[in-house]
């Protein structure tokens, strides 16, 4: 009975962990150890992303689920796409620029703030980070 008890409790620990959103500091390992370059983190933009989380580290901090309903579409052809409750809002033109050693942003055509920070990626999570300059980071999860 209590060999049941244990292996319950870890498949449950199990399953929590793995449906659980990433810390900043997970993620941030989790894409330090990828190594990404540049031609990598693009492809890995490449595709549909839901905005879920806005974390503003200014005084006092605020760490916020997202329910806006905006969406960013990274297209292999160098659009991207905007969207909120099903209507386009944006449509500009992006790229990858590496601002500092490993460390990239996205560059637009068009201002979509949403998307301006160091990109800190690794699975199906992105994070653009303006943390470090006082301003918010907004993290984003794959659809597509």
């Amino acid at each position: 009975m209590n060999k049941l008890i244990l292996i319950l409790i870890i498949i449950g620990t199990s399953i929590a962990s793995c449906s659980k959103s990433p810390s900043q500091d997970e993620l941030r390992e989790c894409h330090d150890n990828q190594n990404l370059q540049l031609a990598e983190i693009r492809d890995n933009l490449i595709g549909e992303w839901e905005l879920v989380m806005i974390m503003c580290y200014s005084n006092p901090m605020r760490e916020t689920e997202s329910s806006t309903g905006l969406f960013i579409e990274f297209k292999e052809n160098g659009e991207l796409v905007v969207t909120k409750s099903n209507n386009t809002i944006n449509t500009t033109n992006w790229q990858i620029d590496e601002r500092l050693t490993n460390m990239y942003e996205v560059v637009t055509d068009l201002e979509v703030p949403e998307i301006r920070g160091t990109i800190v990626s690794c699975e199906d999570r992105v994070e653009f980070r303006l943390s470090y300059i006082d301003l918010c980071d907004h993290r984003f999860k794959r659809i597509i």
